[in-house]
């Protein structure tokens, strides 16, 4: 059974890390676009927290999506203006068709 495509609804973007070398010889991380895709987004939960005399909201949402190659935790997504961390990628009800993304973003 695929994914049915009128419950993928929201657009994301998939970055992957790259180093590239700077001026000086050193390395910066940078982004790469790994692929923009159909995801279903549901809102996991918001917390807020104290860590080191600063507090912090941290959101959390689960994505899902169809089958991506390439796609590991390393990655993170965009969406509705946020950039994502992605802690976990599962196998989507368990069938080899798509990805469930445990994601969280912590903005100071």
């Amino acid at each position: 059974m695929r994914i049915k495509a009128g419950k993928l609804d929201c657009r994301v973007l998939i970055e992957t890390p790259t180093d590239t070398q700077d001026a000086r010889g050193g390395a910066t991380l940078t982004w790469a676009t790994l692929a923009t895709v159909w995801a279903r987004v549901y809102e996991r939960r918001a917390a807020e927290g104290t860590e080191t005399d600063q507090t912090q909201a941290v959101r959390s949402i689960d994505v899902e999506i169809r089958k991506l190659a390439g796609l590991t935790h390393k990655c993170r997504l965009t969406y509705d203006s946020r950039v994502w961390q992605i802690d976990a990628i599962t196998n989507s009800e368990e069938r080899n068709k798509g990805h469930m993304l445990l994601c969280t973003e912590v903005v100071a």
